[in-house]
């Protein structure tokens, strides 16, 4: 039985997960320097607790979409959720195409080629997660249908390939040289796109469950200290930063984050607080999609943002990131077509 209220569980994890992606790209600077420096453990710690935020997006949704009651026919999921995700990715796309921060276009030359990127997904990097999305969504019938009728024990059983398939062996792939075996098994393994769809279903499951805390809380601190512990150690030997660690898809950023989700579903709001999440989950989709517009202006107009103490500064850049970010969404929504489709 689901109940009909808010569920600002969903909230509280959406906006953890928009704070964790700025907060990405505003350690990035500090990271890419010297990684013996002493303050660069900090940046590092920094940017390994927010490496779980795109994950939760994904759990997220997997907690809204799959549940039995949330019931989305074809002409809805094509005709509304599918046409904003393809109208937002390619406008905002475009956008970060032809800003001037970027180099513009001088020439029709230029802009020929600028459509030639949009059309083959050459697109700003940190639109990856919409095109992941789009084939979230496209998978999500079927999705639903295995969601909604498989057992506890099946929905474990496929989590539990999922997280051999699409998160170890890639994972051991990336560190060890696997050509040895046939060309078949190697095609068992699956590629980040499809690999995102399994965080879906690991999102409906966390929810549907009710999870031991000292069992996720042991597992958060796990996949954290991986995270952490795997990027320094291997930075620090290689004498730059190796970044594997912090991809969604490796074994510490799977243990942070599900461990993460599992965690929240324990925390009670006040009032207050749930009026917050919920005005921060509103905004996420906007936010995710200018955040870096916003920052790399912000990076551009105060160049030595990146030469402050990383305790101070990566704090300091997410919050007037997120911010600016949110105040051009509130601006957006005055827009009626905007509000509708492109955040």
């Amino acid at each position: 039985m689901y109940s009909s209220k808010r569920d600002y569980t969903i909230d509280l994890i959406k906006t953890v997960a928009i704070l964790s992606v700025v907060m990405i790209h505003a350690s990035a600077p500090f990271l890419t320097g010297d990684v013996t420096n002493s303050f660069w453990p900090l940046a590092c710690f920094f940017r390994s607790l927010a490496s779980g935020g795109v994950p939760l997006f994904l759990m997220a949704s997997g907690a809204l979409l799959l549940r039995p009651e949330k019931y989305m026919p074809l002409e809805k999921l094509y005709g509304k959720n599918m046409v904003r995700i393809i109208l937002a990715l390619f406008f905002w796309a475009f956008l970060y195409r032809v800003a001037p921060l970027y180099g513009t276009i001088h020439s029709l030359g230029e802009f020929k080629a600028a459509l030639g990127d949009l059309a083959l997904f050459r697109h700003k990097d940190h639109l990856y997660y919409l095109h992941m999305t789009i084939l979230v969504y496209a998978f999500l019938p079927l999705s639903r249908i295995i969601a909604c009728h498989s057992t506890k024990k099946e929905m474990r059983y496929l989590l539990v390939l999922w997280f051999i398939l699409g998160i170890f062996l890639p994972n051991i792939r990336a560190f060890y040289n696997l050509e040895e075996f046939g060309d078949i098994p190697l095609q068992w393994i699956m590629v980040l796109s499809y690999s995102a769809i399994g965080y879906t279903f690991m999102g409906f499951y966390l929810s549907e469950q009710k999870p031991s805390k000292n069992l996720y809380a042991l597992g958060a601190a796990l996949g954290l200290a991986i995270v952490f512990g795997g990027t320094f150690y291997f930075s620090r030997t290689l004498g730059q930063l190796e970044e594997r660690f912090f991809e969604g898809m490796s074994v510490g950023v799977f243990f942070w984050s599900a461990g993460l989700f599992a965690l929240m579903q324990d925390i009670r709001l006040s009032e207050k607080a749930k009026d917050f999440v919920l005005a921060v989950s509103k905004s996420s989709f906007a936010v995710y999609l200018v955040h870096i517009l916003v920052l790399d202006s912000l990076k551009c107009a105060f160049p030595a943002l990146s030469t402050l103490n990383p305790l101070i500064g990566i704090p300091a850049i997410t919050a007037a990131v997120f911010v600016i970010s949110y105040i051009l969404y509130k601006i957006l929504s005055y827009i009626p077509f905007v509000r509708k489709w492109l955040i």
